[in-house]
């Protein structure tokens, strides 16, 4: 959904979000059905990315305006802070991963 949602925001036709709306639902739907995926985990993916889609939308301005203001100091500490947050994450997510089983 972040994809293609930031794709049809940009493009600024309402027909956009249909069409993304339609890829993410068929993507979705043929990860089911080639047995890839189960229901729920879908139904999971489509609200973390819809999450993740509004965040980017609310928090852009801000951002942008905040790496302007700020010197290439404060820029780098900035993004080597966020990299770390986004890798503790991805590890907390890994750890979580590993303790379910994946194929019966």
């Amino acid at each position: 959904p972040v994809f293609y949602g930031l794709l049809a925001k940009s493009s600024r036709r309402y027909w956009a979000y249909g069409l993304a709306a339609l890829i993410v639902l068929i993507t979705g739907w043929t990860r089911v059905v080639g047995n890839v995926h189960t229901p729920a985990q879908v139904i999971t993916g489509w609200c973390i990315g819809v999450g993740l889609l509004v965040a980017i939308i609310i928090l852009e301005k801000p951002a942008t305006r905040w790496w302007q203001t700020n010197s290439l100091k404060n820029r780098i500490i900035g993004s080597f802070c966020f990299s770390s947050l986004l890798i503790i994450i991805g590890l907390f997510a890994a750890g979580i991963a590993a303790e379910q089983t994946v194929l019966d």
